[in-house]
């Protein structure tokens, strides 16, 4: 049972950290060696599902993105960068109307987040399971 709980709580935790938001305005220069969220709206769902996740910038000040290939954008803000990888794909006429949003995950904030909700109540039919077991 324990392995089972472990597992199922990995998991969601890591989808926990992966949750980033974007901020309006945000126009810090992105760096070499930081991970930055693309989502991408649009384009055909198989494609979103493609694109719609982390690119961490190399050594080079580029990402790898699909279809494209590298596309250096380290000291871009990140609209900036955004509106770089959109106008090639509009002008590779890879998509039509893509729409690009790009920001860098709030790990901590989300991380700071959670310990803040505090502890959460059983909903009627569910129980609490201490540490040490049942």
């Amino acid at each position: 049972m324990k392995p089972i709980l472990l597992s199922i709580f990995g998991l969601l935790f890591s989808q926990f950290l992966s949750v980033a938001e974007p901020k309006e305005g945000d126009n810090e220069k992105i760096a070499i060696g930081k991970r930055y969220e693309l989502r991408i709206k649009n384009v055909p769902a198989d494609d979103m599902k493609r694109w719609n996740r982390q690119y961490e910038v190399d050594r080079n000040g580029c990402v790898r993105l699909p279809l494209i290939g590298e596309t250096a954008i380290s000291g871009l803000s990140l609209d900036e960068a955004a509106a770089k990888i959109r106008d090639t794909l509009l002008n590779r006429k890879i998509f039509t109307r893509p729409e690009i949003e790009l920001f860098q995950p709030k790990i901590l904030e989300n991380l700071m987040n959670l310990r803040k909700r505090g502890p959460v109540e059983p909903k009627k039919g569910e129980h609490v399971v201490p540490p040490n077991g049942p």
